[in-house]
């Protein structure tokens, strides 16, 4: 074989492999940018972002936007390096968006409950600033959870271990602090007549030390 051939074919090698590692091996990185933009004063496919029932609302206009942020998973190498030089993407470990012991539905899961839990709070810092009641309602009970027998749904909560509630965070902080094992009293409304039930409570599955 010609020497020059040779020294080509030599020099292409290492140039062929890194193209098809970089472009096949994924890389233990996310990436995280700018996602949709909703207007929470518009709707979305034609169903409102914001519903209020039971009153009279007031005509709005203009823009209350809410952002959000794109995850970006099993990315090859090229495309990590293309995120990173792009500046508009922030490259994170992946373990940081994916814990390693839980699957992508559980963390899912995790994200649409704590986006519920922030709209309860929105929700509950509007009613104290109307000066209106406040209440808690269940609205599931899991059929294989503590709680399955005790709670139906349609319960208004008014106290968890002799605290009282009216958000689903104080009953997480009430819960939390209990270890799995202990019993909790539980004061709710059903029909109109109070009652008190009783739940043992289990293990939390991002950390099995807390009920």
């Amino acid at each position: 074989m010609n020497r020059r051939i040779a020294t080509l074919v030599a020099a292409l090698v290492p140039v062929v492999v890194l193209g098809v590692t970089g472009s096949v091996v994924t890389v233990p990185f996310a990436a995280l940018g700018p996602g949709p933009t909703y207007n929470t004063l518009g709707d979305v496919d034609g169903v409102p972002v914001v519903q209020i029932d039971g009153t009279d609302v007031d005509p709005t206009a203009g823009h209350l936007n809410m952002t959000t942020v794109a995850v970006r998973d099993q990315l090859n190498l090229f495309e990590a390096l293309g995120f990173w030089a792009s500046g508009r993407q922030g490259l994170v470990p992946r373990e940081e968006v994916y814990p390693p012991d839980k699957s992508k539905e559980e963390v899912q899961e995790g994200n649409q409950a704590d986006f519920e839990q922030s709209e309860s709070s929105a929700e509950l810092a509007a009613l104290h600033h109307l000066d209106l009641p406040v209440s808690l309602s269940v609205t599931s009970v899991a059929q294989d959870g503590p709680a399955a027998g005790v709670l139906n749904i349609g319960d208004t909560l008014v106290a968890v271990g002799g605290t009282p509630v009216s958000t689903a965070g104080a009953v997480r902080e009430a819960v939390s602090a209990k270890a799995p094992g202990d019993s909790l009293d539980i004061d709710y409304v059903r029909d109109g007549a109070p009652r008190t039930g009783s739940v043992v409570l289990g293990a939390r599955p991002d950390d099995p030390s807390k009920g």
